[in-house]
């Protein structure tokens, strides 16, 4: 009897018909977490998704993520949402760098200091990275800028309002962050490459 209700649950399972094919941006948007603990892993699948949002149309407005009544509401909605998903990239990477980067380094830290360079490398890369979704976000969040939409917020992502606000008036600067953790970044770096067997 098991091994029929096997067959039949992996017969099922690998029916199409019982596939769900995303195909719009917000539904990759809905397969987007934020966990409290951010495992590598679970950045990297968000990182999957969000690049995925940015590849695909949007869902007719019926099916946004927030109430469109007019053009002009559904204009502001896009770009609004490809901002918020670019800021979301950038977070993402960042989360990454985090993860990679020598805050310091520690004389007794020598031994391992092949493998610190390597990893202060992989993590520039990613602040490098970041750095380009930041520029994006940007973009997005002038484009919202436009003075027809000047007295016109789209209360079910006041969220996004925020985030857009802070950028335009350079509350949120990601660029000088990332700026001052490769700053940082190059110091330590300096402090590896000078290590050598008499450092410890």
């Amino acid at each position: 009897m098991k091994k029929i209700l096997l067959i039949i649950v992996i017969t099922i399972s690998l029916n199409p018909i019982f596939c769900y094919n995303i195909k719009y941006l917000e539904g990759f948007y809905n397969l987007y977490v934020e966990n409290f603990y951010q495992y590598p892993n679970d950045v990297n699948r968000n990182i999957y998704y969000l690049k995925a949002a940015l590849g695909v149309p949007f869902s007719n407005p019926l099916y946004a993520i927030a109430t469109i009544k007019n053009e002009t509401e559904w204009e502001k909605y896009r770009y609004l949402m490809f901002m918020h998903l670019n800021l979301k990239l950038v977070d993402s990477y960042l989360q990454l760098a985090k993860g990679l980067d020598k805050q310091e380094a520690y004389f007794y830290n020598a031994p391992w200091k092949e493998y610190n360079l390597k990893s202060l490398r992989e993590a520039e890369l990613y602040y490098l990275e970041a750095k380009k979704y930041w520029v994006d976000a940007v973009e997005w969040s002038s484009r919202a800028n436009d003075d027809k939409f000047m007295f016109l917020y789209i209360e079910d992502i006041i969220y996004f309002e925020d985030e857009h606000y802070m950028i335009q008036t350079g509350e949120l600067d990601y660029n000088k962050i990332i700026d001052k953790h490769l700053t940082r970044l190059k110091g330590v770096r300096e402090k590896f490459e000078n290590m050598d067997e008499n450092t410890y």
